[in-house]
């Protein structure tokens, strides 16, 4: 899909958790190989915020169930592999928050 992708959207914004090191490396290598630069941003958010945002989506309907969302993100939180390359980090707050729905609409709209 790359190919395709990056002659369609030639600025993509990817929102993904990533936090397993295999799947993450691969989609790093393989995307350079179509865009440039690819600019890998990780935000952290605390149990707070995630609570937050969690049922904010279960309100929206895009979640059914929010015992079994917050089962998944501690899967993943339990299975995180630190990237091996440095990364931006951002700590996530309420106007991170909002800051990535913007660019989230925003890159929809392309």
């Amino acid at each position: 899909e790359f190919p395709k992708l990056s002659k369609m959207y030639p600025d993509m914004v990817v929102d993904d958790s990533f936090h397993r090191a295999q799947p993450r490396d691969y989609f790093l290598r393989e995307s350079r190989s179509y865009f440039d630069p690819v600019i890998f941003v990780w935000v952290d958010s605390d149990e707070a915020v995630v609570q937050g945002r969690i049922w904010l989506l279960k309100r929206l309907g895009r979640i059914r169930n929010v015992k079994a969302t917050m089962a998944a993100r501690k899967k993943a939180m339990d299975e995180f592999e630190p990237p091996a390359e440095p990364s931006l980090t951002f700590t996530c707050t309420d106007q991170t928050a909002r800051l990535a729905d913007l660019i989230q609409k925003a890159s929809s709209k392309k």
